[in-house]
């Protein structure tokens, strides 16, 4: 199903909604960012791995293109929550990593949101730059 609206569509796969809005009509408590950026990133654990998903059987998929980086969802979740799509973020053995019976959907890191953190960390490395006189 698609909502309606000019200008995009927001699609949704199992409930991520895949969207390109940022229309401030749409957003609500609006207030400039507190949060440090860096230390959000810094706490973001970059792996490095292998894909293995069961479901991808295209021609050229994921796990055709040798070693990945990226982010673990389940370590993620608890530093940046909102980047995080989960069936349930406090199951247990989903936490783990373990099998599930009762959630078999994979956990969902959101890469486009994560944009917005790079932005404020080269916002917050700038000032201290220029506050250095760099």
């Amino acid at each position: 199903d698609a909502s309606t609206g000019a200008g995009t569509a927001t699609l949704y796969i199992g409930n991520a909604s895949i969207n390109v809005t940022s229309d401030i009509r749409l957003k609500r408590d609006i207030e400039t960012t507190k949060r440090d950026a860096l230390l959000l990133l810094e706490n973001l654990e970059i792996k490095d791995f292998y894909s293995a998903d069961p479901s991808d059987r295209s021609l050229f998929n994921a796990n055709s293109r040798g070693k990945q980086m990226g982010v673990m969802a389940q370590q993620a979740v608890a530093h940046t929550p909102w980047l995080v799509n989960a069936p349930d973020r406090f199951c247990p053995e989903c936490l783990a990593g373990q099998p599930c019976v009762r959630h078999d959907a994979p956990w969902h890191f959101d890469y486009a949101g994560l944009s917005a953190i790079n932005t404020r960390a080269i916002q917050q490395l700038n000032a201290r730059m220029k506050a250095a006189g760099i």
